[in-house]
């Protein structure tokens, strides 16, 4: 069967199974692209960081706030355990 496209080419069942086979193609070689190179979450919290710079800045009251931060995460790296999984939360 044949389906009517302009300009008077012709589009077969086979043309239209081999453009949605490289679609798919396309779309699998990306997914695994990506899985090959996974992002790092270290980037994720550094604007989170930079803003609460920010923060005190405008809010010099909260100062004490990011050294115990930047305190607690010194300790955690000089202590030599594993980071904690849920030092986020």
């Amino acid at each position: 069967m044949l389906l009517a496209v302009p300009n008077g080419a012709q589009l077969t069942w086979t043309t239209i199974f081999t453009i949605l086979g490289g679609i798919a193609a396309v779309v699998l070689a990306i997914w695994g692209i990506g899985r090959l190179f996974p992002a790092s979450k270290k980037y994720s919290s550094a604007g989170g960081n930079a803003l609460l710079r920010a923060d005190v800045f405008f809010r010099p009251s909260r100062e004490h706030i990011i050294e115990a931060k930047e305190h607690e995460e010194q300790q955690d790296e000089e202590s030599g355990d594993p980071p904690d999984p849920t030092h986020h939360i």
